[in-house]
């Protein structure tokens, strides 16, 4: 696996699995409507830049670093990334509580989302066939 960062901010840091076309989303803080705002600009910007056979199909985000968001935090990302998001197949979370997975699979536009809290087997599951489950 070779693992490129694509953009880095405060509250998130991008970056992709060229080898296995996963998008790497890392999470990071107590967001505010602010870094909402840069998350949704950045994304729609590397989203368009990504690398070759690399697509927002397989999606990878960690949680481990990051906080509960408050209610209107989740709703405003929820609503954006709903936008746009038909090519989100499968996204897998790493994170480190119920709580966490729970808000995860509210705001993910994926058409299947699962929550691990092994980064190994969240990667694992994204590069399996679908009926591998």
């Amino acid at each position: 696996m070779k693992e490129r960062m694509m953009f880095e901010e405060p509250g998130f840091v991008f970056g992709y699995d060229a080898d296995d076309g996963i998008f790497t989303i890392t999470l990071a803080g107590l967001w505010t409507m602010e870094t909402v705002d840069r998350y949704v600009a950045a994304t729609q910007a590397l989203r368009a830049a990504a690398p070759p056979g690399v697509t927002a199909e397989r999606t990878l985000v960690d949680l481990r670093q990051a906080q509960l968001h408050v209610r209107e935090v989740a709703e405003a990302l929820s609503v954006s990334m709903r936008r746009g998001a038909d090519d989100i197949r499968r996204t897998a979370v790493v994170v480190r509580s119920a709580l966490d997975a729970l808000q995860a699979r509210r705001i993910s536009p994926a058409r299947e989302t699962r929550s691990f809290t092994d980064i190994a087997a969240a990667r694992a599951w994204l590069i399996a066939p679908d009926d591998a489950d």
